[in-house]
């Protein structure tokens, strides 16, 4: 049988037509198929890797937030962050968003590395202003007896929040907590001080050798706070530089972003 004879037989145009139907719907059912497998492929890594990140970052971004009140609760790791990493889950980012993955690999490399930054100078300028004010004090206290009382009269300002009150500027509170523990370490130790008085309602010891002198007062505590505001100011700018990174990147970029696709996961 030629050519001509098979495109002249009546059946040719139906079964030409049923093979390329059949055809186009194994060619229609495979892509749909790929299709919904990517779809469900998208949709289960955004609900396992895009919302445990965005809840991760926002926590981290609440501690950084209250950082001036609260600098010792500041956090620096991202876990979820290093598990997605670890998973090769960026590639998946990489191939679902590439400003998306652009945006968090910046994140990771480089505005991770402040938080961590910012936490060990924290540490550094926390541990640094006590002695120094331990150091000041001893030299301050001229009576022997007293002056043994100075690292206790600091760790109990530490104690009450004194870092924090100087990283935000609370002049009151510092106030408040300086009068607070020279009380309290006069009355534990049996101290007099001159800077405490009856009149407002203190039991002060009374002035002589049977009581050691632990001469601290206002003065002393302007002149530390002076002292101490170069290393706070240190740590001042690498926040400031620290939050404008965070708000371009992170609050502006990264997380609505992501924040996208956890509501709409195939836009």
């Amino acid at each position: 049988m030629d050519l001509g004879e098979v495109l002249s037989n009546p059946l040719f145009i139906p079964l030409l037509v049923a093979f390329i139907t059949i055809v186009g719907n194994a060619c229609f059912l495979y892509w749909l198929r790929k299709w919904q497998y990517r779809a469900e492929y998208i949709v289960r890594n955004v609900e396992n890797t895009y919302i445990p990140l965005v809840a991760e970052i926002h926590e981290r971004l609440e501690y950084f937030d209250r950082f001036l009140e609260s600098p010792s609760s500041l956090k620096y790791s991202f876990q979820t962050l290093e598990n997605v990493e670890k998973k090769g889950l960026f590639e998946f980012i990489k191939s679902h968003d590439k400003k998306l993955y652009e945006k968090l690999i910046l994140f990771y490399n480089q505005i991770c590395p402040k938080f961590e930054e910012l936490v060990r100078l924290q540490d550094e300028t926390n541990k640094a202003i006590f002695q120094e004010w331990v150091g000041y004090i001893e030299e301050v206290v001229s009576d022997k007896k007293a002056k043994d009382c100075s690292n206790s009269f600091v760790s109990e300002l530490f104690r009450k929040g004194l870092f924090a009150y100087l990283l935000s500027g609370r002049k009151e509170e510092i106030s408040k907590i300086w009068l607070e523990s020279l009380y309290q370490i006069a009355q534990a130790n049996k101290l007099y001080s001159p800077y405490l008085k009856p009149k407002d309602g203190h039991i002060v010891f009374s002035k002589g050798g049977k009581f050691p002198t632990f001469n601290v007062s206002q003065g002393d505590l302007t002149k530390l706070q002076e002292l101490s505001q170069p290393k706070l100011q240190k740590l001042l700018d690498l926040y400031k530089q620290t939050k404008a990174s965070v708000n371009d990147e992170v609050v502006k970029g990264l997380v609505p972003m992501m924040q996208k696709y956890i509501t709409n996961p195939l836009s």
